[in-house]
């Protein structure tokens, strides 16, 4: 994942990282993009994880991959 921060945007939900703070969503183009939270993080790193195993080439996931149970 490298020493970039997490962010979601608030309007699509795309979970992603950059080194620097975005001032919009790379998936929507909306402004509403903030840090995310705790449970945020953990889902995305969590699921990048496990998505390098299968595909390197993939830094970025939705949280639409992310459902509570």
């Amino acid at each position: 994942m490298g020493d970039g921060m997490i962010y979601v945007c608030g309007k699509c939900g795309f979970l992603f990282s950059r080194k620097n703070e975005p001032s919009k969503c790379p998936s929507c183009e909306n402004q509403c993009v903030m840090t995310a939270n705790k449970d945020q993080r953990q889902a995305y790193i969590e699921l990048h994880g496990k998505l390098n195993e299968t595909e390197n080439h993939l830094t970025d996931v939705t949280s639409e991959s992310i459902k509570p149970q």
